[in-house]
């Protein structure tokens, strides 16, 4: 599988550098810098979730699992546990090729602004949004307090930030957001929506945050409370 997986990749045009075990795969990222870690969750005797565990606040690095376990409570843990996205054994190796490039644009976006529903703050930077003590580097890729200090989130939490924030004031339901996050790999529960949002807010907190800014609408999803700051 891992042979089969590293060839399509190469043919997709990635870079790929393979690992047999958690210590090689740990080795591995700590010599070079890599955009997309493909985890399996059966790792011999150990398991990918410890991979995920470790790497899931890393803001440079997406995260996708490949599994046999295809319940929709193990799709959550996946995602709980900071993964990106989440593909059940057997797949068409040409979809996983799909899915890293989908969660690469995602980690790296495009430079050319943002899209039209987003609201760009008056500082000339149309990439750089500002929320009261909040700013969001749409291409850093981090949130950061008012003195700095960047919030840990994963790549995939991140971008739901980033979904909230160049849409502010709108509410936008769970299946809007899971739609927005995975497009046609939506995950099959929509739980991972509000997991995200929870650990979110509670990253936020622990960073200062006075009153959580995305806010529960009841019946309808969530809502970024805040508009952009000059």
């Amino acid at each position: 599988m891992i042979k089969l997986i590293e060839r399509v990749l190469q043919d997709a045009g990635c870079k790929v550098v393979t690992a047999s075990g958690m210590a090689e795969a740990l080795a591995a990222v700590d010599r070079q810098p890599i955009d997309v870690a493909v985890i399996d969750l059966i790792l011999g005797d150990e398991n990918g979730l410890d991979l995920v565990a470790a790497w899931r606040d890393r803001p440079d690095m997406a995260l996708i699992v490949i599994s046999t376990k295809a319940h929709a409570i193990d799709r959550v843990v996946g995602i709980e546990m900071g993964a990106d996205d989440y593909l059940i054994k057997p797949f068409e190796p040409r979809e996983l090729a799909a899915r890293v490039r989908r969660v690469f644009k995602r980690l790296k976006p495009p430079a050319a602004g943002l899209s039209s529903s987003s609201t760009p703050p008056a500082n000339g930077d149309a990439n750089i949004l500002r929320f009261d003590n909040w700013t969001v580097d749409c291409d850093a890729c981090t949130l950061a307090t008012a003195d700095g200090d960047r919030v840990p989130l994963t790549s995939t939490e991140f971008r739901l930030v980033e979904i909230f924030a160049t849409r502010p004031n709108r509410v936008l339901s769970r299946e809007q957001l899971l739609d927005l996050l995975y497009g046609n790999a939506t995950p099959s529960s929509d739980r991972a929506v509000d997991v995200m949002i929870t650990k979110i807010r509670q990253k936020m907190a622990d960073a200062g945050a006075a009153d959580p800014l995305i806010r529960t609408v009841r019946g309808l999803g969530y809502q970024w409370t805040a508009g952009p700051s000059p």
